[in-house]
């Protein structure tokens, strides 16, 4: 049973030039959390590099080991879902925050998602993200509860707080190597295997999009392979899967409100 507290999972690759946003918004965060007696650290997983990342790691590394700051170089590219696998399986902490390298987290909302957390025992809270679009534009992600929706597109955001135990007890992340839809497999697979997913109405944190993002690769042909894989998995009788119970159905909460 791991410790009480937060680890951030960072999984980079080529990053370099976005990176120390994402480590300066989760050390402020840490530092906020470490104010209320929570236990932080930040393993970031870089996922054998090519451009300097991983120098920048290792000095970041150097100075702000005090704070948390770790580093995982892997010997070669595994991907995205699997550098988070690797990640759950050695953090220290039981809760865990999954961040990209381009992502920012909001540090004054981070200990209100704790709280909820494990005031509701989910395997997963989400609250809103802002996206930042380039060259201008904000639009928001992840503010919906989880409803039947899902099984037609994926809403939320990989950018969450999740409970480490059950993630590893219930199987964590598909680690198919060629898909950007890892998150959404695994919001499926959680809900299907009876877990909670919590929307917390509250921005939990910035994503900076870029020509290049990841958040752009999962925008694709809607006839795709992998998504008609995961409807295959999951809705290929939709007027049966309309029909079931889920734990996690429309579920809100607010530390200081409760449910909603």
């Amino acid at each position: 049973m791991r410790t009480d507290g937060i680890s951030f999972i960072i999984p980079n690759w080529n990053h370099e030039l976005v990176l120390s946003r994402s480590l300066r918004s989760a050390l402020v965060a840490g530092d906020h959390l470490a104010e209320h007696g929570v236990g932080v650290e930040i393993m970031v997983v870089d996922d054998a590099s090519r451009d300097g990342s991983l120098v920048l790691l290792r000095q970041a590394e150097a100075l702000y080991y005090d704070r948390g700051m770790r580093v995982l170089a892997l010997g070669k590219n595994v991907g995205p879902s699997a550098a988070r696998n690797i990640a759950l399986t050695r953090v220290r902490f039981r809760y865990v925050v999954f961040m990209d390298a381009d992502n920012e987290i909001l540090s004054r909302n981070i200990h209100h998602f704790y709280r909820s957390i494990r005031d509701t025992e989910a395997a997963v809270v989400y609250g809103n993200i802002m996206i930042y679009q380039e060259p201008g534009g904000v639009e928001f992600c992840s503010h919906e509860s989880y409803s039947n929706r899902i099984f037609v597109t994926n809403y939320i955001d990989n950018f969450t707080l999740c409970d480490a135990e059950q993630l590893l007890d219930a199987g964590p992340f598909w680690p198919d190597h060629q898909t950007p839809r890892g998150d959404w497999e695994l919001f499926l697979h959680l809900a299907t295997c009876g877990r909670r997913l919590v929307h917390v109405p509250m921005v939990f944190g910035l994503y900076c999009s870029h020509h290049l993002s990841m958040i752009r690769d999962a925008d694709q042909d809607p006839n795709s392979p992998d998504l008609r894989l995961f409807r295959r998995i999951y809705h290929q009788f939709p007027e049966v899967r309309d029909r079931f119970h889920l734990n996690t159905r429309h579920l809100r909460y607010h530390p200081d409100l409760g449910y909603l």
